[in-house]
Parts: structure tokens; C-alpha cells; sequence
């Protein structure tokens, strides 16, 4: 999970309920890699070998300008001389070859097909509105992608299908698509209801979006249509994250402001005649993202909370050892490449 000024937390705790706040750093972060907030986190490959470990990436927001910044390491099974894995220390983490640019933004680091996508806040080239971010070379390297984008928007989420080379992304108000494995995009679909915040894919047909208002829309054809769910979630709150919980729960899961957090099935949603299932949870305090290994799903958000479900309708508050504190917990991801996102 990623925090403010840097801060990165973790956990081996399969359940997700303990071993937060246990590092050595400030408000016991395994890592503090910046001066900015961690705004987007993903886990996915560092090379084109099978033998090659795996790799965190996260994009930072500078708190000193508008600039932001990528990070990356390994994850492997390495150990410092003090017996911590070595992404337990800043000064194992590489920063990434990336452009000048703006902030990132929520789930807006993905990994798919040997490809690392980001969004960020926009950069005006020549009234182009440039925010997606492209490496080919496993995160050490970035090259800002032309758009063709009239619109002063941002890319919030970036998303691949999981096979082939399609791509998406929620991007202001409307939603992008790629199908060269994220080399060249275009805008596909613009309802004008909501600015989305996050998009994924259920591993077997379907995609949803979701954002502002409450809002979510759902296509079964890789964007080419798209059928308005909002009036179904029950919910006017910013949402903020969404995964796709397989496993014995198969469940969408999304999160919002002020604590609240919904769910739904594929089939009720096919059903059309109910509305999405509230989850019960500890308090009201905004959640801004999730992130599930199937079995689990752990929100995290404001003032260091961290919620646990194992059943996609109810929480329970994670153990932080008062550590964590009251930092904004921004993003989280598993080491599971692309569960929850789409697979």
C-alpha cells in the first residue's frame, strides 16, 4: 500500500489483518522512496526470462511541483544483511526512465502482455492532452504517448484484458481503448455522467467502469457497448476503487467516500432487479482503493485505515499495530499479476 511523503507498507499476512505498520521507517513503512505521495502501486514482470523475479512499481506525486516520478524494484526473494527483503530498503529502489510529468493518479500503474501502462494529470503539447505513459522495457523506461486528446482531462486507471492486446483506460469523462498492446489509443465511449476513477475486467467477458456520482457501466464486447448500471450500485459517493473478487466469492467489489463500499454479482447484474449489496464496515472514513488475491480484499484509505473482506458483503478493520497512524493510505496492489484487474 502506498502513503504519503513516500511511504510504502506491506504485509505477509495472507489474511491482510496483521503486520502492517512492522517496518523500520516512519509509521513503520518497509520503504520511503520520495518526498511525494504514493498515488499508484502494481505488481508485475521485471524481465523476458520466466527466471526473472517480479517487480513493484509505484508513481509518485512531488510535493515540491507538479512533477511526478517512478520507482520500481524487484521483489524477489533477495535479503539485506540485516534479514529484510530488499524492497524493505529506499535505497534499493530504481527510479524509473520517465518523462517530466504530472502527478499520477489512482490505479494508474498496470502491467500486462510484458507492457507497463500509467495515467497521470494531462501535459498540453501543442493542445494535445497527453497523459498515458508507455514501457516496453519492464519500468526502467517511459515514453509520454500522443493522444490526440482536445480535452484537459486526466487518466485515473489503466487496465489490460488479461489475453491478447486490448487495452483500456478511464480517462475523465470518457473511456480509451487500445489494441496494440497500449502503443496507440482512442476514445470509444463518453456518457458525459461521471469522471471514472477505475475500470477492470472479470477474466472472462466483462468489463466495468466506475467514478464520481456513483456511477458504473458494464460491456460484455470490449467497449464496442456499454449498459448504464448506476442506478443499481445505491450509492451517490465517489467510487474510488474496483476489483473483480473471484474465487467462491465472485463478486464486484467497489469502494467509496466516506466508507462506503458495495458489491454485486455478474448474474443479479444480468438480472437486472437488484441493487448492489451494501458491506458492512467499522467506520465511515473514505476508502481509495482495493486489491484482492481472490480469497482476500483489502481496502485501504484515509487516516490509515485498512479493511479486510473475505466474503465481498462485510469488513473487518485490520490490526496496524498504531503505527500507520493517520496517513492517507492512496493505493494498493497484491503480488498476484493483474488479480482482481483481469484475472
Amino acid at each position: 500500500a502506498g502513503g504519503g511523503l513516500g511511504r510504502i507498507f506491506t504485509t505477509s499476512a495472507s489474511n491482510g489483518l496483521n503486520g502492517w505498520g512492522d517496518g523500520l521507517y516512519t509509521n513503520g513503512a518497509v520503504a520511503d522512496v520520495g518526498n511525494g505521495s504514493v498515488f499508484g502501486i502494481a505488481y508485475g514482470r521485471s524481465g523476458n526470462d520466466e527466471a526473472d523475479p517480479d517487480r513493484w512499481v509505484v508513481g509518485l506525486g512531488l510535493k515540491s511541483g507538479a512533477s511526478g516520478s517512478i520507482v520500481y524494484i524487484n521483489s524477489g526473494s533477495a535479503h539485506d544483511g540485516a534479514g529484510r527483503p530488499v524492497y524493505a530498503s529506499a535505497s534499493n529502489w530504481v527510479s524509473g526512465g520517465a518523462p517530466p510529468g504530472p502527478q499520477f493518479q489512482r490505479q494508474s500503474i498496470a502491467y500486462g502482455n510484458d507492457v507497463w501502462m500509467a495515467g497521470t494529470l494531462d501535459v498540453n503539447v501543442s493542445g494535445d492532452y497527453q497523459t498515458f505513459y508507455r514501457s516496453t522495457d519492464f519500468a526502467a523506461n517511459w515514453t509520454r504517448l500522443a493522444e490526440s486528446n482536445d480535452e484537459a482531462d486526466e487518466s485515473h486507471a489503466m487496465c489490460y484484458k488479461g489475453t491478447g492486446n486490448i487495452w483500456m483506460a478511464a480517462h475523465g469523462k470518457s473511456i480509451w481503448k487500445s489494441t496494440d498492446n497500449g502503443a496507440n489509443w482512442s476514445r470509444i465511449f463518453e456518457p458525459d455522467t461521471a469522471i471514472w476513477n477505475c475500470i477492470a475486467y472479470d477474466g472472462t467477458s466483462r468489463w466495468m467502469i466506475a467514478g464520481s456520482g456513483g456511477d458504473a457501466w458494464y460491456s460484455d464486447n470490449d467497449g464496442t457497448n456499454w449498459t448504464d448500471q448506476s442506478s443499481r450500485t445505491g450509492t451517490s459517493k465517489e467510487i474510488n476503487g474496483l476489483v473483480f473478487m473471484g474465487g467462491s466469492v465472485q463478486r464486484w467489489i467497489v469502494v467509496c467516500a466516506d466508507g462506503v463500499a458495495k458489491s454485486q454479482t455478474n448474474a443479479l447484474i444480468d438480472a437486472d432487479e437488484d441493487n448492489w449489496t451494501n458491506l458492512s464496515g467499522p467506520d465511515s472514513t473514505t476508502m481509495n482503493a482495493i486489491a484482492t488475491d481472490h480469497v482476500t480484499a483489502v481496502a485501504v484509505g484515509q487516516s490509515g485505515r485498512i479493511w479486510v473482506t473475505t466474503n465481498g458483503t462485510s469488513w473487518t478493520a485490520a490490526d496496524r499495530n498504531d503505527n500507520v497512524g493517520t496517513q492517507s493510505l492512496k493505493c494498493i496492489a497484491c503480488d498476484i499479476i493483474g488479480s482482481g484487474i483481469y484475472k
